[in-house]
């Protein structure tokens, strides 16, 4: 029998590292700028491969499908509330809040690391798949 043959895939990224910047980017680009959640609005929290990003993600669209700003306090106490806010680390928000690349971005910059962070969850959503197809 013929071992199944994977195409191979170009890859965008070079590691793992790249995408947690794109990621960070993007998360950084909501928490500064309402228009870029109605622009990006079809992005879910399993597309982020870092669970900071996730997760900080995750509390941007809960806070504004609460109703509320999505601003660096509100985003902060967010997690301060839910006990969570020593394992997101205030460093880390204060450092996407105060991303001075991200009000210079045009738009697509920003849609070229949104395009690496789907293409990154295709490759994780592939290997999972073919990983579980070999495991029978």
């Amino acid at each position: 029998m013929r071992p199944l043959a994977i195409p191979s895939v170009p890859k965008i990224h070079s590691c793992d590292t790249l995408v947690e910047g794109h990621e960070a980017l993007l998360v950084s680009r909501l928490l500064n700028d309402e228009a870029a959640i109605r622009r990006y609005i079809d992005l879910k929290p399993e597309h982020f491969g870092s669970p900071i990003n996730r997760e900080i993600f995750t509390a941007i669209v809960q806070l504004r499908y609460d109703g509320h700003d999505t601003n660096f306090l509100a985003l902060e106490d967010y997690f301060r509330r839910r006990g969570r806010l020593r394992e997101i680390g205030a460093h880390t928000l204060s450092t996407l809040a105060g991303d001075s690349r991200i009000p210079a971005m045009y738009n697509a910059c920003c849609d070229y690391a949104k395009d690496c962070v789907l293409t990154a969850y295709r490759e994780r959503e592939a290997a999972q798949i073919f990983k579980e197809g070999a495991a029978g």
